[in-house]
């Protein structure tokens, strides 16, 4: 299980760099839960991740993941990355 949503969390960076925000809902499962410390509250569900990933794109077009580690356990997969871009718009 660990490797296996390791993969689909590479696709889903693949997918987020490509602006293909369309994949997301497909690589996710209905009971995600987002946490990110720039959200004041856990983001449920893949239409959840979609707004906030939409959002952070509409504010900075340019915004590449360039680096990721992943820690995987069961159902549990932690990620700590790097992003890169230019802020042309506000977020959120």
């Amino acid at each position: 299980m660990s490797a296996k949503n390791k993969a689909i969390i590479e696709q889903l960076n693949q997918a987020y760099n490509q602006h293909r925000l369309d994949q997301v809902a497909e690589l996710l499962g209905p009971d995600i839960v987002g946490h990110n410390p720039m959200m004041p509250e856990p983001m449920h569900g893949p239409e959840a991740l979609i707004d906030f990933f939409a959002a952070f794109l509409d504010a900075a077009p340019d915004a590449k993941i360039v680096e990721c580690k992943l820690i995987a356990e069961g159902d549990l997969v932690v990620v700590h990355m790097r992003e890169e871009g230019t802020f042309t718009n506000a977020f959120m």
